[in-house]
């Protein structure tokens, strides 16, 4: 399999597939869609949907890239094409709201030789951090990632249960032990009843710590934890 390159997602997948667990409505299958990465050990391939019809939330909330009409077409939100690519029969987007998975052999390969040049993965990285780190909770799924070198500190989303009405919830990172992941929930000041059974006037200020630029104080004189000067701040 080749990253960055579109490939055909037939319907006659297995029952049996990790696909159907994750879409399976009408038209969702016999699209193409376009493979960003691929885990040799489990011989799975992660894509994201391409789309000639780019939905209106999709758009405004600017979750998609645009696919090249010609090599040399770029552009902040356009995928430009790999030397020797194909194009796309239409204008094609791809569209970002969630990332799926699939076992390899199950993917086709698409009509047209059409692949992104390697010199666009950058960016296109660049923002799925940066869609991840605006948490837009309630529509975009994050990328699934091999957290195990992850330093201490670090803010995650920790996954809700099925049914909930968001995605996860922001964790702060504190290490691990064993196969155990250790963590402190992170609640909007004003909202920690819902953590210590009380507002924040009558937290006590050793279960508490606010999340702060440096320079910031707490009320109270509970203590500050400082994030890291390039970090984005909190919603």
């Amino acid at each position: 399999p080749v990253e960055f390159k579109v490939y055909f997602l037939p319907d006659n997948i297995p029952s049996g597939s990790i696909i159907h667990g994750q879409k399976d409505q009408g038209g969702f299958f016999v699209h193409p869609v376009l493979v960003v990465q691929y885990d040799a050990r489990k011989n799975t391939a992660h894509f994201y949907s391409l789309t000639s019809n780019l939905p209106r939330g999709i758009g405004d909330l600017h979750l998609y890239f645009k696919l090249g009409t010609h090599p040399n077409e770029t552009g902040e939100e356009v995928l430009r094409l790999g030397r020797g690519s194909k194009v796309m029969t239409h204008r094609t987007w791809v569209n970002l709201e969630k990332l799926y998975s699939i076992e390899w052999p199950y993917l086709r390969p698409w009509s047209r030789d059409v692949y992104v040049d390697l010199s666009e993965r950058e960016k296109f990285w660049e923002k799925i951090s940066r869609l991840e780190a605006s948490q837009n909770r309630f529509l975009y799924k994050p990328l699934y990632r091999d957290l195990s070198w992850i330093a201490e500190g670090t803010i995650l989303m920790l996954l809700n249960r099925p049914g909930s009405p968001t995605f996860g919830a922001p964790v702060l990172f504190l290490g691990k032990s064993g196969t155990d992941f250790l963590y402190f929930r992170i609640k909007e000041i004003g909202k920690l009843n819902h953590v210590v059974g009380r507002n924040i006037e009558g937290t006590k200020n050793h279960l508490r710590l606010k999340i702060g630029r440096v320079g910031e104080t707490n009320p109270g004189g509970a203590p500050v934890m400082y994030i890291d000067g390039a970090c984005q701040d909190m919603r």
